[in-house]
């Protein structure tokens, strides 16, 4: 399917700069862990986060314009993305950046397996699990292994986001839409400020990594993927979106100076060619939107 004035080149740097944005968001998370736990950092992104779009969407009066009929998909989206940041975050205090990405993206692609009733499919779904054995399998100890078990439940809270996150974009809703259920996991969230919060004279660097990483991961990335879907079709963005779990592999390398075996190279490079071939046989429409995990 081809878009209208389409810009493929450009498309590809948009995508590339938001898997980029994303992931960075990532890597900023973890300099949060150093005065919070991933709970508390989850609680402070998801604040950040819902600040910025708040403002993106034209402020608290545009939560007005959303219809009630879509609060309970909004709901459904806000909880399941708190859910899945709060997975991720507790997974990549544990394992490398590269390998929770990697393990994760199994969520998305099993999801657009199971939702395009291909043969092809099971096998590209089977590639990525082979691939995220072969990454989990280089972790070592209790704590890869508590680490992969969040990593695979943030993947599932991930393809529960992309099914709310379908429903919602169906509905019409805009910024507006993406604003309130921000709100809503930042609601879920902040009571865990409570119990895991900085040390008075870290408050303001806590927010303001925070908001650091709302942006990152949650504004700039959603922004840069909406230019890009106006490019290139849904299906050419979700093949390039594919070869995110090497970039966080990249990130996790330059950033946070996370090593990978040649193994688990090999793994994420299964993983990314199993996620280019779903969304390819997807038709663009199970593509792997990336919601800024």
């Amino acid at each position: 399917m081809s878009v209208p004035g389409a810009h493929p080149r450009q498309a590809a740097l948009l995508v590339l700069a938001t898997a980029l944005s994303v992931q960075a968001g990532s890597a900023v998370a973890t300099r949060l862990f150093t005065l919070v736990d991933p709970a508390g950092a989850t609680a402070l992104r998801a604040l950040g986060a819902a600040a910025i779009m708040l403002v993106a969407a034209g402020g608290p009066r545009s939560l007005r314009r959303v219809p009630r009929e879509a609060m309970g998909t909004i709901t459904g989206l806000g909880l399941s993305a708190a859910a899945m940041n709060l997975c991720f975050y507790e997974a990549i205090s544990r394992i490398p950046l590269g390998a929770a990405v990697t393990v994760e993206f199994l969520g998305p692609i099993a999801l657009a397996a199971v939702t395009t009733h291909r043969r092809s499919d099971v096998g590209w779904a089977m590639t990525a699990l082979a691939g995220v054995a072969l990454v989990s399998g280089g972790l070592d100890g209790d704590a890869g292994a508590v680490g992969v078990g969040f990593a695979l439940a943030a993947g599932a809270m991930w393809a529960t986001y992309l099914t709310f996150a379908r429903r919602l974009g169906h509905g019409g809703t805009g910024l507006a839409g993406l604003a309130t259920a921000l709100v809503v996991a930042a609601a879920v969230t902040a009571p865990i400020l409570l119990v895991s919060h900085p040390a008075a004279h870290d408050v303001p660097q806590a927010l303001l990594l925070g908001l650091t990483v709302g942006a990152l991961s949650n504004a700039l990335g959603f922004a840069l993927e909406i230019q890009a879907l106006r490019r290139a079709s849904l299906t050419v963005v979700g093949v390039l979106l594919s070869v995110e779990p090497a970039i966080a592999a990249i990130i996790g390398f330059v950033a946070l100076d996370q090593g990978l075996t040649p193994v688990q190279a090999g793994g994420i490079a299964l993983v990314v060619a199993a996620g280019a071939g779903v969304v390819r046989g997807s038709g663009g429409g199970a593509a792997p939107v990336d919601p800024g995990g």
